[in-house]
């Protein structure tokens, strides 16, 4: 008989954690529980009804508890009994084998669901940091040609500003001319007005 301690089950179930907190995981975990309840019980009865059938096979009448006086028919007996017990002994051995195999089968496709989420998660980060670096090379463009265009834009400010000031200076040379020429005009019409 195959014998699959409640240890290696728990192990199991512990390295089936990075899943934990899904409706599927509860549901896969509620099931492995009640598989293994079930296996533990069936196997204290293969147990016990083993040592049954040893200490039958051995006629040892302090085993077969209140009964110490053999039955009328005692071979007859013994031996249907003991063949009802060998069937039951193979049944029960065929159902641990059951919940065995649907014990595999659903951490098979436990751990397949599990390493196909790690690696979507992997593929997504991957692709994450992926598009992080291209919008950090576009940041980096965006920097250096607002940067160029802050020079043009401050050479071109200084260029206005030199223009403005000259200008002003041409300006108030005009004025300057502009008030002594009228200055002059003046004086020339008074002269032509006294005369």
């Amino acid at each position: 008989m195959l014998e699959l301690p409640s240890v290696v089950v728990l192990g199991i179930l512990a390295r089936s954690s990075p899943l934990s907190g899904s409706m599927a995981d509860d549901g896969i975990r509620e099931t492995l529980e009640l598989i293994t309840s079930k296996w533990q019980a069936t196997r204290v009865l293969v147990k016990e009804l083993t040592a049954r059938v040893n200490s039958l096979e051995q006629g040892d009448p302090q085993k077969l508890g209140a009964q110490r006086e053999p039955p009328p028919f005692p071979f007859a007996e013994y031996d249907t009994r003991y063949a009802e017990l060998q069937k039951e002994n193979q049944l029960l051995n065929q159902l641990i084998k059951q919940y065995e195999s649907t014990l595999e089968i659903v951490m098979s496709k436990f751990r397949s669901q599990a390493q196909s989420i790690q690696k979507e998660k992997r593929e997504l980060q991957l692709k994450l940091e992926r598009t992080l670096e291209e919008e950090r090379a576009i940041n980096t463009t965006l920097r250096t040609e607002n940067k160029t265009l802050q020079e043009q834009l401050d050479s071109c400010m200084r260029v206005i500003r030199e223009a403005v000031s000259v200008d002003e200076v041409d300006m108030d040379m005009v004025v300057s001319g502009m008030a002594k020429e009228n200055e002059t005009l003046r004086q020339m019409l008074q002269i032509s007005g006294a005369m």
